[in-house]
């Protein structure tokens, strides 16, 4: 069987702490609403590590309306 490349994730402090600020505020609507946020987000950086190139940068996005540095 062969294993697969695991790519390392990082995620910064600030981006962290701007997850959590998130997760916080919806967490006084709904704590679920919260909870699947968090998981969600556990989620999508398991994928990241397993395949990064599923998802293209946001300057190789057909977008022109994203705000530089986002």
């Amino acid at each position: 069987m062969q294993s697969t490349r695991q790519y390392e994730v990082r995620v910064t402090e600030p981006a962290e702490g701007m997850l959590l600020e998130h997760a916080g505020f919806l967490a006084q609507v709904s704590l679920n609403a919260a909870d699947r946020l968090l998981s969600k987000f556990d989620l999508m950086l398991a994928r990241i590590a397993d395949n990064p190139f599923q998802f293209p940068f946001a300057d190789e996005l057909d977008v022109p309306n994203i705000p530089p540095g986002c």
